[in-house]
């Protein structure tokens, strides 16, 4: 039944919110009604015990973890003396992904460490921004930023492509008025890389999602304890 309400709502281009609350119209207060109680059933849903992901990948958008980012940047074209665009008409022609070649970081960054747009990604109804990070001259993470209401679209895309999540669960947020929103978040976790998707983060109408390599985020984190502890020593 959740799969046929989902599906309706993507049909008719609105969003199923769950716990109770609902969205609320451009313009006008937002109105919040007390979540229902979860039932076990509802519980085993959300929690979604843990399972092996048999469809890992080794790469994304066609670009390879842990190997020197080799991704062309994209075709521009000039305006006038001092002005450069992107030139879409050129890019929409290209097998595949380029890199933003307008951005500070592609022009003025570190090329071993660094952060850079992708451009040209795969069209699947609705805007939204890739990141590619780099970490001692290798690629370890792609981040994805977009609004709110195309979250299920990206995560139906997902699903066709990695299979089913390995977990999924539900958290609430709020915003600066105090309205609460429910938070689908699902991640397809394998034993060298990492899907995470977060249907509210920071913001109630924009969803975040990463897809990063575990070895690099497990020592990044060790990395971020030992200096913590070294920190508190300090006190």
């Amino acid at each position: 039944m959740r799969d046929i309400a989902i599906a309706a709502a993507l049909a008719f281009g609105c969003l199923v919110i769950q716990s109770g609350v609902q969205a609320a119209p451009k313009n006008s207060a937002l109105k919040v009604t007390s979540p229902a109680p979860k039932t076990e059933q509802d519980t085993d849903t959300i929690k979604a015990n843990p399972k092996a992901w048999d469809k890992e990948p080794d790469s994304f958008l066609g670009i390879k973890f842990n190997e020197p980012l080799t991704v062309d940047p994209c075709p521009i074209k000039h305006i006038s003396t001092y002005t450069e665009s992107l030139a879409y008409d050129i890019m929409r022609l290209l097998p595949g992904v380029c890199l933003d070649p307008l951005d500070s970081n592609y022009k003025y960054g570190d090329h071993d460490n660094n952060t850079l747009k992708i451009r040209n990604v795969p069209d699947i109804g609705v805007g939204y921004d890739v990141d590619v990070t780099i970490k001692n001259g290798v690629v370890t993470k792609f981040t994805i930023d977009l609004k709110q209401y195309g979250y299920l679209l990206l995560l139906s895309a997902f699903k066709e492509r990695y299979g089913d999540p390995t977990s999924i669960y539900n958290d609430t947020v709020k915003n600066n008025a105090g309205g609460e929103f429910n938070s689908l978040n699902v991640e397809w976790k394998g034993k060298k890389i990492t899907i995470s998707m977060r249907e509210r983060y920071l913001m109630v109408d924009k969803s975040y999602v990463t897809i990063s390599d575990n070895a690099t985020e497990e020592a990044e984190a060790a990395k971020d304890r030992a200096k913590r502890a070294s920190e508190a020593q300090k006190f």
